[in-house]
């Protein structure tokens, strides 16, 4: 019996085993199939999440080569661009350059004509300096000239140019010691002898006839005859004058001639100042000659008017107006040799 019971007791053991399995069994499953509805449900909502991410990435990565594609067209627009203004700065910097090099050789050129040019200047005061030395007889205005072209020759600062200042130095040296004539001075006494011509007295008067030794008679008392004789007479004395001059006698002057001796002797004065300024030794001398001679010839010498205007004649006449210079023939062949080296 207990057997019996214990088998029982066993058949319930093994069946309560086999519906606890079996139960087991059943929520596995359940769970097994909730676990594979979950799955995919997971897997669908990833996989759905996974299409978008991929359509986005494909549409991003359309979007990068799109961008690629106009960054290269880009590229290949600029490449040629950069080359053109690569091009463009190298011929600007050659442009440069040669604005550089035309400035220099604008700005040398302007040197040499400036130098040139002063150089001409130079050579133009020797040649007025030897003419005021050579014709007028001008020593002062002749070294100005010379010193203005040393002056000249200084600013250019070449050593080629320094025998030509040498040159200069001496002629400048020569003329500072040559005899100096006081031309301004001769002049104004020559001027003032001039206007004391017209004091210069003639030796001849006119005749004044006394009235009171005139014997007035009454043509009507006289006969005919000796009206007409006196007539006669009074005509014969205006017409005829009847002078005894001895050897020391000056020659009688008319009234008409008096006037052409004094414009003569101020024609030959001024003649006399003409050649004072012109530097003509020949000219100076023989109208103060002239002019001394008629003075002796013409006029009363014992006046004390003639005697200080032959005075100062004679002094006039032991001036030389143009004693000999100093070359500076020196100075002008200088320049005449730098103008055939230049050349």
């Amino acid at each position: 019996m207990s057997n019996e019971i214990e088998k029982k007791l066993d058949s319930h053991k093994v069946i309560d085993q086999k519906n606890r399995i079996f139960s087991l069994r059943k929520i596995g499953l359940v769970f097994f199939i909730l676990l594979i509805v979950g799955l995919i449900g997971g897997e669908g909502f990833f996989y759905y999440y996974f299409i978008k991410s991929q359509a986005q990435i494909t549409d991003v990565i359309g979007q990068l080569q799109t961008a690629q594609q106009e960054t290269a067209q880009q590229q290949a627009t600029i490449i040629p661009v950069e080359k053109n203004l690569n091009a463009a700065l190298e011929s600007i910097q050659q442009l440069q350059t040669d604005v550089k090099q035309l400035q220099q050789e604008f700005t040398q050129t302007q040197v040499n004509n400036k130098n040139k040019l002063k150089l001409m200047q130079a050579a133009y005061y020797v040649k007025l300096a030897n003419d005021n030395v050579q014709y007028i007889n001008d020593i002062p205005m002749a070294l100005n000239l010379l010193k203005m072209a040393d002056q000249m020759l200084q600013d250019l600062s070449d050593a080629t140019y320094d025998d030509a200042r040498k040159a200069l130095a001496n002629d400048i040296t020569a003329l500072q010691s040559a005899p100096k004539v006081d031309v301004t001075g001769l002049y104004m006494r020559l001027t003032t002898l001039n206007t004391q011509l017209d004091q210069l007295q003639l030796p001849n008067k006119l005749f004044v006839a006394d009235k009171s030794t005139d014997i007035t008679t009454n043509p009507s008392d006289q006969p005919w005859w000796r009206r007409g004789l006196e007539t006669t007479w009074q005509a014969l004395q205006k017409i005829v004058v009847i002078r005894y001059n001895d050897n020391n006698t000056r020659p009688f002057i008319t009234p008409e001639q008096q006037l052409f001796l004094y414009q003569n002797l101020h024609a030959m004065l001024e003649q006399t100042i003409w050649g004072l300024l012109h530097g003509q030794t020949a000219i100076y001398q023989v109208s103060l000659q002239q002019t001394a001679e008629w003075t002796k010839e013409y006029f009363v010498t014992d006046s004390s008017v003639a005697q200080a205007v032959l005075n100062e004649l004679n002094q006039l006449q032991q001036i030389d107006i143009h004693p000999a210079n100093p070359s500076i023939i020196n100075s002008v062949q200088a320049f005449k040799k730098i103008d055939e080296n230049n050349q």
